[in-house]
């Protein structure tokens, strides 16, 4: 996934922007609390990075919005608030990360499974 991020002043950073844009707002009256606005994303994202922050003690808070459709602008709101050891933006990072190693354990039980069942029914059923 390509992603862009756009730092306080909104200047592209790192990434192609044409994809996923993160635009970091850090909230400056209170510490360590950020807001994410992704662009191009929904529910399905939303609440699995959500549940991993979550699961980091050093978070101290994790919650996303998804604006009204009527808004018209395809994008979620991830706000994250921390302790003072840990960044928002590296408790994404590492959220971001989390998901992803599942994600990946997930898709080779799947391959794993097709494979087994595909060979089960391959050496079963042999119409040739």
């Amino acid at each position: 996934m390509c992603v862009g991020v756009r730092g306080e002043r909104g200047t592209p950073m790192d990434g192609d922007i044409s994809a996923t844009t993160v635009v970091i707002r850090r909230e400056p009256k209170t510490e360590n609390y950020s807001s994410f606005i992704i662009e191009n994303e929904d529910h399905t994202l939303g609440d699995l990075i959500r549940m991993k922050l979550v699961n980091n003690e050093r978070v101290l808070f994790a919650g996303y919005m998804i604006p009204h459709p009527l808004d018209l602008k395809n994008r979620m709101i991830i706000r994250v608030r921390t302790t003072e050891d840990l960044s928002p933006e590296q408790a994404l990072q590492d959220a971001i990360e989390a998901a992803l190693e599942e994600i990946s354990g997930l898709e080779e039980s799947f391959k794993a499974e097709i494979q087994s069942t595909q060979s089960h029914f391959s050496s079963h059923y042999d119409l040739y």
